[in-house]
């Protein structure tokens, strides 16, 4: 008991507190000069002793994760806790203090050295994941029942035992309960157990002896069981991890490749548009000189017809020779803007003159051959997926055998809950058979969506290219026949006019 500290003020782990720690284990001399000047790293402190500091709650000691000894004792700790990150601490004393129950140890599963001596103790608990422990001080507390000491067997490295001071120690069997029934103890209150107590503690509890035994042979079958169990979870959680892995892996895989595809069709898109402006473009060109040559010569004539026509030097025969001539230019010029018009067509469409990236069929050959790629290779990962599910599929259907195996045998390392499924072998294989054709047909719709989106994509590009091409085609074509016509009224205008005006002139 504490009773000393009743009246001492109660002391907070600060920062402040720990540094001053730290700093008082720090080395003497140089190596402790060095230490302080690079400053105080509670992560790297391997012991930190807060002994005689009056503290009521462990707290704030997260950063030293790197701690192998603690000292708490001679305070005023009524509860365990805060030390849930020291998972490197090998020996930690909580002795004389207030704690009343053993809780808050399940993290140190490296712990070597206990001491709980003198505190407010009942029962012994909450000490199963110390695997490691090797001495156990619970000395002076207010354990009553030789009972409590039971728990030590499943501690199957502690040789050290001081259970010294409480009312069970009393027990004129104490030392002969503990040296049967808690086998592995070498030192028990820092004596060595004797044969002869050894003796006397298998004959006095030979029954409770056969029981502990039985039931530890129980506990390890469970134990094997559970093992057992935990592997087919494992195995379960593998399947469900690698099925997710690789099916991420190949949807990544599938957009890797469809993006790729998706540049390249559009690259080839990209090129033959680029080509036919260039080629509309050199056509158009090709047009408007032969417009403006036409033009010219135009000109000339109809300068020539008005010149005649102001000095009164009007010959019908000259007119006529002379728009006959100009109507015969109209019609070359639309010849040559309709061969030109038609060299571009060709060129669009398939000429032989033309190159690869300049024709359409041949445009049209490569983008669908490179659907068809696209469109396989999505095939092809389509059947990974499906393979990839298939094997989850059978993976589910063995570890479902081996639950089914367990029930038929009525073992209890299947839940309560599970049982009843797994009587009707017929509707665990028909439930993973739905949910594998679920999984198949999922795989199935993003296939055909997948394919026919590429295919559509496809379609749609070449029937836009193709009614493009074609509306150009004949608007080209009328404007070229309604420009011809044009002239040619003009023409005849010309002439009427220059007629009229010599007509008059005769007249007067």
């Amino acid at each position: 008991m504490v009773s000393i500290y009743d009246c001492t003020e109660p002391t907070v782990i600060s920062e402040e507190l720990l540094s001053k720690a730290v700093e008082e284990q720090s080395p003497e001399g140089e190596a402790g000069r060095i230490v302080l000047q690079d400053g105080i790293k509670f992560a790297e402190a391997k012991t930190l002793v807060l002994s005689f500091r009056s503290i009521l709650q462990i707290e704030n000691l997260w950063s030293f994760s790197a701690l192998q000894r603690l000292n708490l004792d001679n305070n005023l700790i009524e509860k365990i806790e805060g030390l849930d990150f020291l998972v490197n601490l090998k020996w930690l004393d909580l002795s004389f203090n207030n704690i009343e129950v053993i809780a808050g140890l399940n993290n140190l599963i490296n712990l070597e050295d206990l001491s709980l001596f003198n505190n407010r103790i009942r029962k012994l608990e909450n000490i199963e994941n110390l695997q490691k422990l090797q001495v156990l001080c619970i000395g002076n507390n207010k354990l009553d029942e030789l009972d409590n000491l039971i728990v030590v067997r499943r501690l199957k490295s502690v040789k050290t035992l001081n259970a010294n001071g409480n009312p069970l120690a009393t027990n004129p069997s104490y030392r002969s309960f503990v040296a049967a029934l808690v086998p592995q103890i070498v030192y028990l209150d820092y004596r060595r157990i004797d044969q002869e107590t050894k003796a006397i503690g298998a004959e006095k509890y030979s029954t409770p002896l056969e029981t502990l035994n039985a039931k530890d042979k129980m506990k390890q079958a469970r134990l094997a069981e559970k093992e057992i169990e935990d592997e087919n979870d494992k195995l379960y959680q593998a399947a469900c991890k690698t099925f997710r892995e690789n099916l991420l892996g190949t949807c990544k895989e599938a957009f890797d490749v469809g993006l790729s595809e998706y540049y390249t069709r559009k690259e080839e898109v990209d090129a033959f548009s680029a080509a036919v402006t260039e080629a509309t473009a050199t056509n158009q060109k090709t047009a408007v000189d032969l417009v403006d040559r036409f033009v010219a010569a135009k000109t000339k004539i109809v300068n020539e017809l008005n010149q005649a026509a102001e000095q009164d030097q009007v010959n019908t025969e000259w007119v006529a020779t002379l728009t006959a001539e100009h109507q015969q230019q109209i019609q070359n010029l639309n010849n040559k803007l309709m061969e030109n018009e038609l060299y571009l067509s060709d060129q669009v469409e398939a000429s032989a003159s033309a190159s690869a990236s300049e024709s359409l069929k041949e445009f049209e050959r490569l983008l669908v051959e490179m659907t068809q790629n696209a469109m396989e290779a999505v095939r092809n990962v389509a059947t990974q997926m499906r393979d990839q599910e298939t094997r989850f599929h059978e993976q589910l259907a063995d570890i479902s055998l081996f639950y089914m195996d367990k029930v038929m045998k009525d073992e209890e390392v299947v839940p309560e809950h599970m049982k009843e499924l797994f009587l009707d072998k017929d509707t665990v294989m028909s439930a993973l058979g739905g949910s594998h054709d679920v999984r198949t047909n999922k795989i199935d719709r993003v296939e055909d969506k997948i394919v026919l989106g590429v295919k559509a994509w496809t379609d749609t590009r070449l029937e836009t290219m193709r009614d493009s091409e074609i509306r150009r085609n004949r608007s080209r074509i009328l404007e070229i026949t309604h420009f011809v016509d044009c002239q040619r009224a003009d023409i005849d205008e010309v002439e009427r006019t220059i007629l009229q005006k010599s007509q008059t002139h005769d007249a007067e």
